[in-house]
This record gives structure tokens, C-alpha cells and sequence, in this order.
């Protein structure tokens, strides 16, 4: 039962790590890195998952967050 949590639970991880692309990624769909210029910031890792936090409602991520550096101006 633990192998199979723990398989899960690095496929979960994967996941969302594979989401972000090495810096490229987004919680937007429709996201392009190559449309990026001085009118379509993109915003650092750490304020999209403090967006994230805030739709999921998990207040103590978004606390996470906001420590690391997020941008609360979003």
C-alpha cells in the first residue's frame, strides 16, 4: 500500500513539475513563452503558486508563498 502512495505521489510531483517546464511554464493554458515583451510580463514561479494556493483555498501555502518572495500585487 506504501509503494503504491509513493508511486502516486511521485507521478502527482512529476506532474506538476513537467507543468512549469524548467521556467517556461504556467498556469494559463494558452500560455506562449514566445509571445513574451515589455506589455506580457511573466510572472516568477513562486507568484503563480501563490495564485494557485489562493484558488485552491490552502491558506497555509499561500503564507508559504508570500515568505518566499511572491509578488502579493499580482
Amino acid at each position: 500500500m506504501e509503494e503504491i502512495m509513493r508511486k502516486r505521489q511521485k507521478a502527482a510531483q512529476e506532474a506538476y513539475e513537467a507543468m512549469w517546464d524548467n521556467g517556461k511554464g504556467s498556469h494559463h493554458p494558452d500560455y506562449d513563452p514566445d509571445m513574451l515583451n515589455d506589455s506580457t510580463p511573466k510572472a516568477s514561479r513562486v507568484t503563480e503558486e501563490l495564485y494557485l494556493a489562493i484558488v485552491r483555498d490552502d491558506v497555509a501555502k499561500v503564507y508559504d508563498c508570500i515568505e518566499g518572495g511572491a509578488d502579493v500585487n499580482f
